[in-house]
């Protein structure tokens, strides 16, 4: 799920009705994955060579390319 998460931002997403859209899952279920990933890993989580940051909802590029 967080590399579809970061993903999704990286297209364009830019809020929680867009998100959910793009990953084909309610608004809710999101919200919990979020919560998910935010009790287990923290405020942060790497996928591949981005980061997801989880408070706000953003991704950041691990290096410039």
């Amino acid at each position: 799920m967080c590399d579809a998460i970061a993903f999704a931002i990286s297209e364009g997403a830019r809020d929680v009705s867009g998100l959910s859209e793009a990953l084909i899952v309610t608004p809710e279920f999101l919200a919990e994955a979020v919560r998910y990933y935010r009790a287990a890993y923290g405020v942060y989580v790497v996928c591949q060579d981005v980061i997801l940051m989880l408070e706000p909802l953003t991704v950041r590029a691990l290096y410039a390319k």
